[in-house]
């Protein structure tokens, strides 16, 4: 009698590893698009900010409706001691950058956003305080004062080909990529007054761009087809807002009134420009139109609103409210660049930094 069953199980045998080869790829390939999958979902109308409700500095992530607040990053320790912040997204929402001394020195790092990957790209800089993206994600720009002083610096995302750019032995300070080109906009005080100038990165050159002094670091911004930028400077004794051509060096003045006007920073579409003002007694969040009409106060929360930051697609302004002494109403808000719809996002006053996804 003839067995026919022992050639089917010889064949079972030998389909066996095929099958489970197949099953594990295909799990490979489910793993694979569920990341990719969680990664665009959480950069998506997402908000990136630094938190100090757990003692010390750390980086936290939310949805724009305040929604899923989540801790990225664990440094430890306590807020004099550690600090990661000053969070920014790549351009392309993939990769969160940010300051942390974790390793004794204030040094660049990279994370996923979901606080996976956490990478140090800058070693044996140290005292990095302000840095940002190129518009194709590939490079940073950032301000180190290893030296004692601000200088600027360039550097490859995957920590490679350093390069120092300034090396004056005044203050460069707050590096600002243009959106559209390899320029690096900066702040020194060369000839002691504080101005701006550009890096031309592509010919290697820097030129001064304003000749009137005085003007804040943290207060410039490029416009987003990279023509002109705003920035605050402080002449006869009052803060102002201001814009200048790049290519013409054309000056406009934006604001003129006694309280301080200042942090401006440019809307999506280059029509408007969100700032911060004293104007009214209080520190408030304002809008105008960038050629200086129509002048708006968005907030009246009483006191302690700042640090503007428009949502990607322009319709609502993200800004946190510390004032100096806190009190119920401290925390990250949002509102309608229109003045409408304000909503809280967070209650705690050591919330600060937020920062839209791209």
């Amino acid at each position: 009698m003839v067995n026919h069953k022992e050639p089917q199980r010889f064949i079972d045998r030998e389909r066996k590893p095929y099958w489970i080869a197949m099953l594990l790829f295909l799990c490979l390939v489910v793993t694979v698009v569920v990341l990719i999958w969680r990664s665009a979902t959480i950069s998506k109308e997402s908000i990136v900010f630094t938190s100090t409700r757990d003692g010390d500095h750390e980086i936290y992530l939310m949805k724009a409706d305040g929604s899923n607040q989540v801790r990225l990053t664990r440094n430890g320790g306590t807020e004099a001691e550690n600090l990661d912040a000053y969070p920014a997204w790549s351009p392309n929402g993939k990769q969160i950058a940010f300051i942390s001394n974790r390793d004794s020195n204030h040094e660049w790092y990279v994370m996923a956003p979901d606080g996976s990957n956490q990478t140090r790209l800058t070693y044996g800089i140290g005292h990095i305080s302000r840095f940002d993206w190129s518009p194709d994600g590939i490079h940073i720009a950032f301000e180190s004062h290893k030296d004692g002083v601000g200088e600027i610096y360039v550097i490859n995302v995957d920590g490679s080909n350093l390069v120092r750019w300034t090396n004056n032995g005044v203050v460069d300070q707050y590096p600002k990529w243009s959106p559209v080109d390899d320029k690096v906009a900066f702040v020194s005080n060369q000839d002691g007054n504080y101005d701006i100038f550009i890096i031309d990165l592509g010919n290697g050159t820097i030129t001064r761009l304003t000749y009137i002094g005085s003007i804040g670091g943290e207060q410039l911004d490029w416009s987003p087809d990279g023509t002109h930028i705003t920035f605050a400077s402080h002449q006869n004794n009052n803060w102002d807002v201001y814009t200048i051509n790049v290519e013409s060096g054309d000056l406009n003045r934006l604001t003129e009134h006694e309280g301080v006007d200042w942090m401006p920073v440019w809307s999506p579409s280059g029509k408007q420009i969100a700032f911060n003002s004293t104007r009214d007694g209080l520190w408030e969040v304002y809008v105008i139109n960038t050629d200086g009409s129509e002048k708006k106060r968005l907030t009246f929360i009483d006191s302690g609103a700042g640090f503007p930051a428009w949502s990607p697609d322009g319709t609502k302004i993200a800004f946190q409210f510390n004032p100096i002494f806190p009190n119920e109403n401290d925390g990250i808000y949002i509102i309608d660049a229109d003045g409408s719809n304000l909503e809280r996002l967070t209650v705690y006053s050591g919330d600060w930094t937020p920062a839209w996804s791209p």
